[in-house]
Parts: C-alpha cells; structure tokens; sequence
C-alpha cells in the first residue's frame, strides 16, 4: 500500500465531547409552537449534506437558518474552545430551521451518536421535527472519504453505516416524521426529489417555495448557511466546503457502479483485501436493503427515478457476481 496522506486533520478521539456533554451545550427554547419546525439531514460523512446546506440556505424562507453540523462543532471544538452554549432556535415559539449532521464516522468510534436523540433529550418535541435519514453507496462513500485522511477505517464506516441507517426506525417509533432517501436517487432528480421530500414532510411549497433549480447565491453564501466548524478562515471550509460552492448549485454526476475487478484508486491503494470485501458484501448488502425500502416508500408517495431502478438492479447484479 502507498504512503499515508491526510488532508484534513481532525481533532483526536480523546478531546471530543460525549453526547451528554454536547445536550448540556445546546440552548433550547422552553416552547415551540405546533407549527415549529426542524429540520434534520442525518447521514453518514459524504453523503451530500454539503451541497444540501447550501441549497437550502438559498431557500429564502431557509436563509440563515440552516445549521452546518451544530453537534459536530460541539463534539470537536466544545472543549478546545470553551463553548458554553450553542444558539440554533432563535427565542421565538414559531421557528423553522434545518440542521444537517453527519455522524457514523469518519475518523472515530466516538462519532458514532444520535443528533435527533440529543435534541429530544434537550426538548425538542418530536411532533415538530422532520427528519431525513440518508444512504449512499458504500464504496464511493468511504473513497471519498480517504481522499481526505487515508487512515480512516472500514469498521467504522461499517458500524457507522448500521448506526446510521437504523435510525429511521427508532424515530418513526417515536413518532417523528422521518423519512429514508438515498443519495443516488437524486441523480437526474434533484429539483423534483426535494420538492417531494417537502411535501412529504406536510410543508405547502405555495408558502415555503423551492426553486426550480438548486443553485447556490455564491456572493451571499456565508451568510444563508452558518457554519460553525467551516467558518470562511477555517481549513476545513478550504478542504471540504469551498470546492461544492464553486460548483454553484447541488447537481450530481452520474454515479458508477465498482465491483472488485474495477475499485477506486483510493479504494485499491489503501484498503486492505479483506476491507475491500467487507464493503463490497456487507456494507452494500445493507445498502441495498436500505435502498429497496426507500424506492417502495417513495413510489408509495408517487415519486420514482427509472434512472435508480436501473442502477439498483445493476448493483444487486455486481453483489452476486462479487
């Protein structure tokens, strides 16, 4: 295997803060009215949340009230920087903001926690929150995160991923509006797949109006999202933040389907033989199973993408063939 690169250093396991730790942290109001809303986009590191935020926060009932990785920037920075509170509600009873997190990895076992949970704990009524728990395919995802840090680990990847995408049972048990998405159905869809995530969560987009494309306001962009942990100055805005927003607007390319005989350069350089199966089987495995789940949920909706049908039936081929 090739020389270790690390782009982005994060901090280390030992100085993130516990889940506890971050609750205390967040600064909730002691009442949301019935048409309060929050928003939660919740899926492992690499999964388009990126691009996402930014989107959103072009959404002018969304601008400045979309939330870049609040826990994280807790977790991480917490302690190093003597946060004593974080704000994300304002001070008013009908609030809508949208929060999107990533936890499930990439560098620490201790990345591996519940977001909504937290909020619950701090008191947040589960009526008023409205939650997406996102999926994408394994072997693009953790090569795009090696791109980053090549020491980053198959297993956390794999516990995160089985974390992560469990969720969304726990929340409907709940009671909170939760709904599974995977990254690749956006493909081709963008526009119409968010408009549906909204109206699926009960928002008339007479009233919360989406535009017909998801560009991003370059000029204005650092102020429609706050950023916490990628502020303008900061390397991890240089690294991860500041090569989407050149991009101008949320738009994927047309994602490829890898089986052992054709990974990734950053897959096959530094993934052990051993790693490279366990993506391939058990981390697709669980994808697809996450997949098919999210295809009858949206059709039940009347949302389909002929383009993912095709791409998952191909998937589900290279699973038996690897």
């Amino acid at each position: 295997m090739k020389e270790e690169r690390v782009v982005l250093e994060l901090p280390p396991a030992e100085q993130l803060l516990s889940p506890e730790e971050v609750q205390k942290k967040l600064r909730v109001p002691e009442g949301f009215s019935p048409d309060s809303r929050v928003i939660v986009y919740l899926g492992q590191p690499r999964c388009g949340s990126t691009a996402i935020a930014c989107a959103w926060g072009n959404f002018d009932w969304l601008r400045g009230k979309v939330h870049f990785q609040p826990w994280k920037f807790l977790q991480r920075y917490g302690k190093e920087l003597g946060i004593d509170s974080l704000e994300l509600f304002g001070d008013g009873q009908n609030i809508v903001v949208a929060l999107k997190e990533t936890p499930g990895g990439p560098n620490h076992y201790e990345e591996i926690f519940d977001p909504v949970e937290i909020l619950l704990n701090a008191g947040v009524p589960a009526e008023i929150m409205r939650v997406v728990v996102v999926a994408r395919e394994p072997v693009s995802q953790f090569e795009s995160w090696l791109k980053f840090d090549t020491r980053r680990r198959v297993d956390v990847y794999l516990a995160g991923q089985e974390f992560v995408l469990n969720r969304l049972a726990y929340y409907r048990h709940l009671g909170i509006n939760a709904v599974p998405l995977v990254f690749e159905m956006f493909y081709s869809a963008e526009t119409r797949l968010t408009k549906s995530l909204f109206e699926v969560w009960g928002f008339d987009l007479r009233e919360y109006p989406i535009p017909d494309e998801l560009s991003f306001n370059k000029a204005s962009i650092m102020n429609d999202v706050c950023w916490h942990e990628a502020r303008s100055d900061s390397h991890y805005f240089e690294t991860v933040v500041a090569p989407v927003i050149e991009r101008g607007k949320f738009e994927l390319t047309e994602p490829r389907i890898f089986t052992s005989s054709n990974l990734p350069y950053w897959i096959a350089e530094f993934v052990s033989q051993e790693d490279q199966s366990r993506l391939l089987k058990e981390g697709r495995r669980r994808y697809l199973s996450f997949a098919r789940e999210t295809v009858n949920f949206w059709k039940a909706q009347g949302f389909s993408n002929r383009w993912f049908d095709r791409y998952l039936k191909e998937l589900e081929v290279s699973l038996d063939k690897d």
